[in-house]
C-alpha cells in the first residue's frame, strides 16, 4: 500500500464511522428528560472531560532516555 492510498483510506474512514455514530449520540442526547433541560447536563458532564483532554495537549510526558541530543 503506498503512503498516498493509506492517506485515502484513513480519511475516508472517519465520514463512515460518523455516519454510523451519529444516529446512536442523536438518541443519547435527544433521551434524558431533566429539569434542566434535555442538553445540558450531557454538556456540563461533558466539559470536565474535554478540559482535560485540553490540558493534556500542553503537557507531554517526561522524555524515556534522559541524555541529552
Amino acid at each position: 500500500m503506498t503512503r498516498a492510498s493509506a492517506l485515502v483510506r484513513r480519511s475516508s474512514d472517519a465520514p463512515i464511522v460518523d455516519v454510523i455514530s451519529d444516529p446512536g449520540n442523536g438518541q443519547i442526547s435527544d433521551d434524558p428528560r431533566t429539569r434542566f433541560g434535555r442538553r445540558h447536563p450531557l454538556i456540563c458532564f461533558s466539559a470536565l472531560p474535554a478540559a482535560a483532554s485540553f490540558l493534556s495537549l500542553w503537557y507531554s510526558p517526561p522524555p524515556i532516555n534522559r541524555r541529552p541530543f
